[in-house]
């Protein structure tokens, strides 16, 4: 049988003969059955810990690339390449026992390998803890995926659309790679669609396999690893079509491949999780008991976030500036005046959506700041954000949702919502604070 991936010297361009190319393998990631096989020789949990976030980055970041030019220059004897060739020994090979300095001879240089990927590792989750903003409802979303990793069981946190709770979970789930595994749905209700998602995260080949191929691999994955699975937009879970006769077969896959093996699972989703789950009652007779006794929380969060909140996730944005080395706003700059706050923060107050129009808006400003080349953001960026883009968009996409209803409430920037607790228009706090301050970061 003749080979489609060669191709002798001189041949026709084609893209598929460089698929198999080495370099390109790396950057697919460690295989996660190969590194639950490995964890399984350890029974310390750091170390368990330690091989599945090593394989969460392989996996979500360009396989260990980033991890070895970090580390490298604890090691000046290595090349990138064998330090990138150890760290992947340290998760698949049997015969590379994983030890620290601290219990092993430390001439050799896998404990001091593992030393220093330990060490990374406290880092990396630091800095996402650091980075994240805690909002009250962001803490209940924490403290509730904690009490399911803790205890081995199952989790509901509900939510409306846009109140934070994805960018919350992201950054648990981005603190502990060690212990889970995210996935989102997004659209996805279907077995194939959903065993190739939960196939991807954990490193699994799913190009061309069979759903049931992807649901057994999947399983013992997360039966021998014991790795917390978190899906987010979990209301895919239900069959969306309007008549449905047969049972939920993803959400009984969850009750008994995952929860009745004790790996611990949250699903976050919005009210129709609950709303789909009435509706397969009634239309299949199917009951909800085996799932209602499996789920040890289900947490509704509240429906808009706090001003207090809020003014805590604007004061981070806006204190952010731009990197050209990453280009992006990953620099902590200076804290951002008062008055830019609030005139944010107040705009919000008058949107529906409060969480993604303070994104909205910042990432508008921050457009601005950049088209006229600087690295922070000034009063100006925000009321051009404002005045001049967000609230035409807003009201011109409202009208075309309602075209067949009354138009909707004309909003003239000389006539703007009262800012909360300040009792004076947006538009006028902007104009007194339209030149940049002292205190702007720069």
């Amino acid at each position: 049988m003749s080979n489609t991936r060669y191709a002798p010297p001189g041949a026709p361009i084609s893209f598929e003969r460089y698929m198999s190319s080495p370099e390109y393998a790396e950057l697919r990631g460690i295989p996660g059955t190969t590194v639950a096989a490995k964890a399984q020789l350890y029974s310390d949990a750091r170390k368990r810990s330690l091989l599945f976030f090593l394989h969460s980055l392989s996996v979500n970041e360009s396989g260990l690339h980033r991890v070895a030019r970090t580390l490298l220059p604890e090691f000046p004897t290595l090349t990138e390449q064998a330090l990138r060739g150890l760290l992947t020994d340290l998760c698949i090979n049997p015969k590379t026992e994983l030890q620290f300095s601290d219990e092993a001879d430390v001439r050799s240089d896998v404990p001091r390998i593992a030393d220093a990927v330990r060490e990374f590792q406290d880092s990396y989750e630091d800095r996402v803890n650091s980075e994240f903003i805690f909002t009250s409802m962001g803490r209940e979303i924490f403290e509730t995926l904690d009490h399911a990793l803790a205890t081995g069981k199952m989790v509901v946190i509900e939510g409306e659309s846009g109140s934070g709770k994805t960018t919350a979970t992201e950054a648990w789930c981005a603190a502990h790679q060690g212990q889970a595994r995210f996935v989102s749905l997004s659209g996805i209700n279907h077995k194939t669609g959903f065993f190739r998602k939960l196939a991807t995260a954990i490193g699994l080949s799913a190009g061309k396999s069979k759903a049931m191929d992807m649901q057994v691999r999947v399983e013992e994955f997360f039966r021998r690893t014991g790795l917390m699975l978190v899906i987010d937009e979990a209301h895919y879970l239900w069959p969306q079509y309007q008549r449905s006769y047969t049972s939920p077969e993803l959400i009984d896959w969850v009750n008994t491949a995952l929860v009745n093996h004790n790996v611990p699972v949250a699903l976050i989703c919005t009210d129709q999780f609950a709303k789909l789950k009435t509706r397969m009652e009634k239309e299949t007779g199917w009951t909800s008991e085996q799932l209602e006794h499996r789920v040890r929380r289900y947490k509704k969060l509240p429906s808009v976030p706090t001003k207090q909140d809020l003014e805590a996730v604007v004061a981070k944005l806006l204190a952010l500036t731009w990197s050209p080395q990453e280009q992006k706003w990953t620099r902590l700059g200076s804290a951002p005046h008062p008055d830019l706050v609030r005139v944010v923060v107040g705009y919000a107050l008058t949107c529906k959506m409060r969480l993604p129009t303070v994104v909205k808006t910042v990432e508008e400003a921050r457009y601005q700041a950049r088209k006229l080349g600087r690295s922070y953001i000034i009063a100006t960026d925000i009321r051009t954000a404002i005045l001049e883009y967000q609230i035409p968009s807003n009201e011109a996409f409202q009208n075309v949702t309602q075209s067949n209803g009354p138009s909707t409430r004309r909003i003239s920037p000389n006539s703007l919502c009262l800012v909360q607790s300040e009792n004076c228009s947006i538009d006028r706090k902007l104009r007194t604070t339209a030149s940049p301050s002292p205190s702007v970061s720069r």
